[in-house]
C-alpha cells in the first residue's frame, strides 16, 4: 500500500493482519475537542480530503497530496453546526472533484465540492431534512444525493427523496419523492450500478404494521422505479431494522446490510441481477444494544469484493470481508484503537480508508487505512460521437435498407488508460422507453462501425454502443445515435447503387 509520511501531528500504529496492513493515524490538529462526524475520500490522482466538524463548530478539512497532509482549515461558508451535526458523506467523481454533504438533524443539508486544491463555498440544500443522507456518482459525473425528508404540514411525513447535480450546476436540484409514505421512510443509503441505475435501501413502514423492514428499490436515470424488495424479510410486528446500507460490485451484485434491534445483531443479503436471486439472510456479528449512531454500519464494494464495517458491542470499529462461495463474512481486524461514535469508509487506489471519531469526550478524529489490492474506481464510458445514417442499397434482385453506425473511442477512456475489451450495440424504437434496449451484437474493442441490415424501410430506430473494460464492467447506455428516420443516404450513393444494379 502507499505509506503515509508521518509528521509531527500524526501518530501512526501499523498492524499486519492476514497480509493486510492496518494503519491508524490521529488527524486532530490545533483545535479543541469534539472533532465529530469525519469523512474521507481519495480521487483518481491519489489526493485525499478528510472532513470533520471541529471543536469550534465549523466544518474543517485536511488535504493530502504528494505523501503529506496539510494543516486543518475551515471550509469556506461553513455555518456553525451545533451538537445536532450528525451525518455526512463524501465521494470523488471521475474527474477528480470531491463532493461533500453534511446535515443539521431535522433541519438542513449543506454541500460543497473540492476541486484543484480548493473548496467551493458551502451552500445549503433547499430540501427539508430528517436525518441520514448518501452520495453516489453516475458515469457522466452527475452526483446523486439520496436523503430522508421530514415535513410537518399538512401532516407529519418522512420520505426518501433523490436529487442530482450535473457538472454545470453548483448545487443539487430536481428532487423527487420516491417513497411518499406517512411517518415511514428514513435511514437511506444509495449505490449506482454500471448502467447508472440508483439502488436505494431505507428503513420502511412503522405505523402500518409496527415493523420496520429494510426495503430496496431501484430507479433508472429518469427516477422511474424498476425494482422493489423487502430485503430483511421481516413481516412480524415490532421487528425493527435500522441503518440499511447498500453496495454494488463490478459484477453488478448488490449487497445490503442492516442492524436488527430485537436481535441486537447485523445482517446481510446479496442479490444477483443476472439470475434474479437472493442469498439467504446472514448474520454478520452481534452489535450494540442501543439505537442511533451505535448501530451504524457500512458496506463497501471494491472490485468483485464486498467489505463490511460496523461497530462491536464495545463500540470498536471492525472490518469484515465477504466470502461469496459460502455466503459468510471473515474478520479482517479492528480498525479503531478506541471506542468510536461514528465512521465513514471509502475506496483508495491501494487501500480502504476509514475515518472515525472517539466516543469519549473530548472527541478526536482518526484515519485508518487498510491495504488492499489495487482498485480503479473510475467507470468505463460509452463510445463518443455515435452517428447513424440510413442508406438504401440495391442488390441483384431487390433493394434493402440499412442503418450505418460510426463512432469514436471515448477520450475519457483513453485518458484514464482503460482497456476496452469489447463493445455492444443496442437498438430500440425511438418511441420505446429505456427498458426496451435490445442487444444486437458484441464487437471487438477496436471496431468503430457497424451496419444494421435489412431493417424495415419506415423504421425509426435509435442506437447505443457501450464499452466493456478488461474486468468485464460495461458502461452505461448514455450516448444514443441520431436515429434513422425519414429518407436518408445521398443521391450519389443511390445513383451508384442503381448503376451497379443494371
Amino acid at each position: 500500500m502507499k505509506k503515509l509520511l508521518s509528521v509531527v501531528f500524526i501518530t501512526a500504529l501499523a498492524i499486519s493482519l492476514s497480509a493486510q496492513t492496518i494503519d491508524v493515524m490521529n488527524m486532530t490538529e490545533g483545535l479543541k475537542g469534539n472533532q465529530r462526524v469525519p469523512a474521507v475520500a481519495e480521487n483518481a490522482r491519489g489526493e485525499r480530503v478528510y472532513v470533520y466538524r471541529g471543536g469550534d463548530l465549523y466544518v474543517h478539512y485536511r488535504y493530502y497530496k504528494n505523501g503529506s497532509w496539510g494543516k486543518a482549515t475551515r471550509i469556506p461558508g461553513s455555518p456553525v453546526f451545533n451538537g445536532e451535526f450528525w451525518y455526512s458523506d463524501i465521494v470523488a467523481d471521475n474527474s477528480g472533484t470531491i463532493h461533500y454533504v453534511c446535515e443539521e438533524t431535522d433541519s438542513h443539508m449543506w454541500y460543497a465540492y473540492f476541486k484543484d486544491g480548493a473548496w467551493s463555498t458551502m451552500k445549503q440544500i433547499d430540501v427539508p431534512h430528517e436525518a441520514t443522507l448518501s452520495l453516489a456518482v453516475r458515469s457522466d459525473d452527475t452526483v446523486v444525493l439520496a436523503a430522508a425528508m421530514k415535513t410537518f404540514s399538512p401532516k407529519l411525513t418522512k420520505d426518501v427523496v433523490i436529487g442530482t447535480k450535473r457538472k454545470d450546476q453548483t448545487n443539487f436540484s430536481n428532487f423527487v419523492n420516491v417513497t411518499q409514505d406517512w411517518e415511514a421512510s428514513t435511514m437511506v443509503d444509495l449505490a449506482i450500478d454500471a448502467q447508472d441505475n440508483s439502488w436505494i435501501v431505507y428503513k420502511d413502514e412503522f405505523f402500518k404494521t409496527e415493523s420496520m423492514p429494510v426495503t430496496l428499490l431501484t430507479l433508472d436515470k429518469n427516477h422511474k422505479q424498476t425494482y422493489f424488495k423487502n430485503v430483511s424479510g421481516q413481516e412480524e410486528t415490532r421487528t425493527w431494522c435500522w441503518y440499511a446500507r447498500v453496495g454494488i460490485n463490478t459484477e453488478g451484485k448488490v449487497m445490503a446490510t442492516w442492524f436488527k434491534s430485537q436481535a441486537s445483531a447485523y445482517y446481510s443479503r446479496c442479490y444477483d441481477p443476472t439470475t434474479k436471486s437472493w442469498t439467504d439472510i446472514k448474520q454478520i456479528i452481534n452489535g450494540p444494544l442501543h439505537p442511533w449512531p451505535e448501530m451504524y454500519n457500512q458496506v463497501l464494494a471494491r472490485g468483485t469484493d464486498f467489505y463490511w464495517i460496523g461497530m462491536t458491542p464495545d463500540r470498536y470499529v471492525r472490518l469484515y470481508k465477504y466470502d461469496a462461495a459460502h455466503n459468510s463474512w471473515t474478520k479482517v481486524g479492528d480498525v479503531s484503537t478506541a471506542g468510536a461514535n461514528w465512521f465513514n469508509a471509502s475506496n483508495g487506489a491501494n487501500c480502504i480508508l476509514i475515518a472515525w471519531d472517539t466516543q469519549s469526550e473530548p472527541m478526536s478524529s482518526y484515519l485508518t487505512t487498510v491495504s488492499a489490492d489495487p482498485y480503479v474506481a473510475t467507470r468505463v464510458q460509452s463510445v463518443a460521437n455515435l452517428l447513424v445514417e440510413k442508406r438504401v442499397e440495391r442488390g441483384f434482385f431487390h433493394g434493402y435498407t440499412l442503418n450505418v453506425l460510426t463512432w469514436e473511442a471515448n477520450p475519457l477512456n483513453v485518458e484514464r488508460d482503460i482497456t476496452i475489451a469489447s463493445q455492444r450495440v443496442y437498438r430500440k424504437l425511438r418511441t420505446e422507453d429505456a427498458g426496451k434496449w435490445a442487444l444486437l451484437i458484441e464487437l471487438a474493442g477496436d471496431v468503430r462501425a457497424y451496419e444494421d441490415r435489412n431493417i424495415p424501410a419506415g423504421s425509426d430506430y435509435v442506437y447505443a454502443v457501450t464499452c466493456i473494460d478488461d474486468m468485464g464492467v460495461e458502461s452505461a447506455i448514455t450516448d444514443e445515435g441520431q436515429g434513422a428516420s425519414g429518407v436518408a443516404g445521398t443521391l450519389e450513393r443511390r445513383i451508384e447503387a442503381e448503376r451497379k444494379d443494371r
